[in-house]
């Protein structure tokens, strides 16, 4: 399989457009997040962020071959017990309990900025 970095780039410019959203309606970036910004912090929360959109693409992989599966299995009365786990370990661990939990407002702000600038500028080049 190859690996498509168009692609990559345009989730990561989706993934972080939807970050700032997120972090505006959750009050998690606020006012207070434009006072100070961490240079360390805000690389700490690219790296974390590039590690987060692989880990949401693998999820969206996964979860094609686990519908088949669940679906399967709705039919002796389980309710999509694969695809539950699978998001569960990927959205409520990875992206709210380590990403989210674990950054500040700035971090996630002024990252997920650069990061959306870079892959934008990314896609209109290739």
């Amino acid at each position: 399989m190859k690996f498509n970095f168009k692609r990559y780039l345009q989730f990561l410019f989706l993934a972080s457009i939807l970050f700032i959203i997120i972090g505006f309606i959750s009050g998690k970036i606020s006012t207070e997040s434009f006072t100070y910004i961490s240079l360390i912090g805000s690389l700490k929360a690219i790296l974390q962020i590039l590690l987060v959109v692989v880990i949401l693409m693998l999820g969206l992989a996964m979860t094609l071959p686990a519908l088949i599966i669940d679906v399967l299995l709705l039919f002796i009365g389980m309710s999509f017990p694969l695809i539950e786990a699978i998001w569960y370990v990927i959205w409520n661990q990875v992206t709210i309990g380590w990403f989210w939990a674990g950054s500040s407002g700035s971090s996630i702000f002024f990252a997920s900025l650069v990061l959306a600038i870079v892959s934008f500028f990314g896609m209109r080049r290739r």
